[in-house]
């Protein structure tokens, strides 16, 4: 829904360039591509008042919006294929690292919370190392303790086992 939207708003955009004659004739979708990775929660633009700038910037956007989006529903199937499909599509490092896997996990839409609880819950190194990360991404200063607790635990439901998730790793 807030792709088609997004396809709505760079349409009408694109539209008005056109309609004022600044010499924006549009950019197509095919110019979009991602070679590398980029950290996706990282990227930002450069220059707001220049069509020619921020159009290309907010059709990057949306591929990377449409990558995540794909990558969590094959995450949300079985996770290691999801992290491998996210790497073919430059949204996660050839390498997979705790910090990158940690905010795919905690800034991504779509996410299963139950998946991300059970994969946060497994005793792979990797994986605490990722639950050490996912805990760093939140701000819980001047926050009650409950109310940090709760702005955390809702971000993934804990396993059946609740001992799966060693909550003495990340504290």
């Amino acid at each position: 829904m807030h792709i088609y939207a997004l396809d709505g708003l760079i349409a009408v955009i694109q539209g008005m360039a056109e309609r004022i004659g600044n010499g924006f004739l549009g950019v197509e979708q095919s110019s979009v591509s991602r070679e590398e990775y980029t950290p996706f929660w990282m990227v930002k633009c450069d220059n707001y008042g220049d069509p020619n700038h921020w159009v290309p910037f907010v059709l990057r956007r949306k591929d990377i919006k449409r990558g995540l989006m794909e990558g969590a529903d094959h995450f949300n199937r079985d996770p290691t294929k999801g992290l491998e499909f996210l790497q073919r599509r430059h949204l996660l490092p050839e390498k997979l690292d705790p910090q990158s896997v940690a905010c795919f996990l905690r800034y991504a839409a779509g996410l299963d919370k139950k998946v991300i609880g059970d994969f946060l819950g497994n005793h792979d190194e990797f994986c605490i190392q990722v639950l050490s990360e996912f805990a760093r991404t939140f701000d819980f200063q001047d926050m009650n303790l409950d109310t940090a607790l709760r702005l955390f635990l809702e971000t993934f439901r804990l396993p059946g086992e609740s001992q799966k998730i060693l909550l003495g790793e990340i504290l």
